[in-house]
């Protein structure tokens, strides 16, 4: 994301970017805006304050052409638009949002920075850069440059409850990557004077581009501001359960994985529940959860449940969590490519072997193997390869499990048909 901190003599982007990048042309270059909800291709005047994403085949330095920096002893004023905005720092020198930039009341404290691989939170705006900013209908942000006592008392800066990390009970996050591309914002937690709906501790969860994995709080059912959130915060209940939503463009498995859990009460359990597969993840214990994407961008649902033990195991089993009969499930999705699920219920503690086979009856992957495991619902990934890692070609293959008592007793075995699909 880029943007020029000068009044540029002449501001077209042909003429800031084609001396060093050639005529537009989509093989080499492109230039994207954010208009009405969406990314627009086209020619753009760059003006301070306005930022842009700039996708090259090549990195160059780009010289701008003659121009004049902005003002830096009166203060500079962007207007926003309602939802999201792509901003940029108008001086040559870094910005701090909390010490020289005045928000409207209605513009989220918090701006999002692209590091090349995730969206990070920051309230820095260096110089060249961009930055995204939403704001829940139209409002500004001022740029005090120079610092006078005064100076702010008109405007509205950063909320002392959203600058002090102390008074928060806890906050954790949620870490997602997919590929080479990850999601490190999604942010919940608990603070004394949030609210279990909208306040000015929620946060958006910002636009994609090109290959992402996005792990956002679902607050569509939200009355005030409803929507997709990168951040949380809730009042200090007993329970709390948090809808989440996954999406990517990228095909394979997706790992999740819990920051800061240690910052949760220890008398709180921390549950992470897959509603479509059965699933209960405990966060204290479990490293990293693992879970598939198609590349179809539709939303992967997850609940996130923090609160006492009986709490959670009421809604565990309002839900539908806890198996009633030994079963393995039909693969999902089937056919696949590259990556599919395969379900098993327990309904006791037992010990199973999983294993897949071709058509010739030889076995090509182990994926569990005299396992222990508790009763409950558990899933298994097959990414379509053999168990020295080789891909194995398209074509019908058959799983087969059996599961034993830990004393040597068959409880059940049973074989399913898949399909690999290029």
């Amino acid at each position: 994301m880029i943007s020029v901190p000068a009044v540029l003599q002449n501001y077209s982007s042909d003429a800031v970017l084609a001396d060093e990048l050639g005529g537009y042309d989509k093989k080499k270059w492109r230039l994207f805006k954010w208009s009405n909800g969406q990314y627009v291709e086209s020619n753009v005047s760059f003006t301070p304050g306005a930022a842009y994403w700039l996708i090259t085949k090549n990195g160059e330095q780009i010289n701008t052409g003659p121009g004049k920096s902005t003002r830096i002893y009166s203060s500079s004023k962007i207007s926003l638009f309602d939802g999201w905005n792509m901003v940029g720092n108008p001086y040559i020198f870094p910005i701090n949002l909390a010490e020289h930039v005045g928000l409207s009341e209605n513009v989220e404290p918090t701006l999002y920075e692209w590091n090349g691989s995730s969206y990070n939170n920051t309230t820095n705006m260096m110089p060249k850069g961009g930055n995204w900013v939403y704001s829940n209908g139209n409002g500004t942000m001022e740029f005090f440059p120079i610092w006078k006592p005064g100076l702010l008392s008109e405007v509205e800066v950063i909320p002392e409850e959203t600058a002090d990390e102390e008074d928060f009970n806890w906050k954790a996050k949620i870490i997602t990557k997919a590929g080479n591309r990850y999601d490190e914002t999604a942010t919940f937690g608990v603070h004394e004077s949030a609210s279990d709906t909208w306040d000015r501790l929620d946060y958006h969860e910002p636009p994609v581009i090109g290959d992402y994995i996005s792990m956002a709080f679902d607050n569509d059912s939200w009355a005030k501001n409803g929507g997709s959130y990168s951040q949380d915060i809730r009042s200090d209940a007993r329970t709390q359960t948090w809808n989440l939503a996954a999406r990517s463009n990228i095909k394979g498995i997706v790992s999740l994985s819990l920051e800061d859990v240690h910052s949760i009460p220890s008398h709180q359990d921390v549950r992470l529940v897959d509603p479509v597969l059965g699933i209960v993840y405990n966060l204290r214990s479990e490293k990293a959860v693992t879970f598939t994407s198609q590349g179809n961008e539709n939303p992967y649902y997850f609940k996130l449940i923090v609160g006492e033990a009986d709490d959670i195991q009421s809604q565990l089993d309002d839900m539908g969590m806890v198996p009633t009969d030994f079963e393995l499930f039909q693969n999902t999705p089937n056919p696949f490519n590259p990556v599919t699920n395969i379900r098993v219920s327990l309904v006791e503690d037992a010990r199973i072997t999983l294993k897949v086979y071709n058509l010739l009856g030889k076995e090509v992957n182990t994926l569990a193997l005299n396992q222990s495991l508790s009763k409950g619902n558990h899933r298994f990934i097959w990414a379509g390869k053999d168990d020295n890692g080789y891909q194995l070609p398209s074509g019908v293959y058959l799983y087969r499990i059996e599961i034993n008592s830990h004393v040597g007793r068959q409880l059940y075995q049973s074989t399913k048909k898949m399909v690999l699909m290029k």
